[in-house]
């Protein structure tokens, strides 16, 4: 098969279920409880966002041919069925079960969902160790990537903990509802300045400084998560405003490298 055609296709896929969740953000802003409903709909909104750059890395995934094949499947089934599947798959089981040891393990299901985001995620990552890219570019794509396998393997953990009931404290929950969807909200930025076009990341100490502050924003969430967790809210948002701004330095040095980098049209 033709390694465009692959691509179009992968990319109409990526599309797709992007469009698909973009669809439940508005329904889990509406039904879900209030907070849970704010935090769900900005990490359903990421994981839409994220369709786009995923669908132009195509060529960065590492693996066989089948893995590469399935990616977009795996990342879109995955994401919809881990925002969708809490509460209603769970109370649909209990409600059609009659056996609680049988229930307990259809409901296990749920646990698969987060491991298909992650296969794709890990394959990026490994594609893009491999290839030669430019580093502002592969910096800001791999620090993305790996958060958001960790904010993916963190929905995982949760899933697990609430399944064999080891449920987490007041307190880690409202960090939660805060922080998740903040790193998955700096992941997507990752993300997203590291596909663009190889012209935009031209080395430079300027580049490299910028690469630096996204970067330093990564390793600010789990101190912005511990300050939640320490009921330290004010150093929590302080913080969090920090994170913005970590980000968006990079993000408006591109784009202004990126409005200067258009040729401008001549005069008649």
């Amino acid at each position: 098969m033709p390694h465009s055609a692959f691509g179009n296709r992968a990319a109409r896929i990526y599309y797709g279920f992007g469009l698909l969740l973009l669809a439940l953000v508005p329904l889990q802003y509406l039904y879900l409880p209030l907070g849970t409903n704010v935090s769900d709909a900005i990490v359903t909104l990421c994981l839409a966002a994220l369709a786009l750059p995923f669908a132009s890395l195509q060529s960065n995934l590492a693996g066989p041919m089948q893995l590469r094949t399935l990616a977009p499947w795996l990342y879109g089934a995955g994401t919809i069925l881990t925002m969708i599947s809490a509460p209603w798959l769970q109370e649909s089981i209990t409600k059609l079960g009659r056996d609680a040891q049988g229930t307990f393990l259809i409901g296990l299901v749920d646990l698969l969902f987060p491991g298909m985001i992650l296969l794709p995620v890990a394959a990026l990552i490994v594609g893009t160790l491999r290839r030669n890219r430019q580093r502002p570019g592969s910096g800001y794509l791999l620090g993305g990537l790996c958060l958001l396998a960790v904010c993916t393997g963190r929905i995982w953990l949760n899933l697990f903990n609430n399944h064999f009931e080891l449920a987490p404290s007041a307190d880690s929950i409202m960090s939660g509802l805060m922080w998740t969807p903040a790193s998955f909200v700096v992941a997507t930025a990752g993300v997203t300045l590291g596909s663009l076009p190889p012209e935009l990341h031209l080395a430079s100490r300027s580049a490299s400084a910028m690469l630096l502050c996204y970067l330093l924003a990564i390793l600010l969430i789990p101190l912005g998560a511990s300050t939640s967790l320490a009921d330290h809210e004010t150093q929590a948002y302080v913080t969090l405003l920090l994170i913005t701004m970590l980000v968006c330095v990079p993000a408006s040095q591109l784009t202004r490298v990126w409005i200067m980098s258009k040729p401008v049209g001549r005069p008649n």
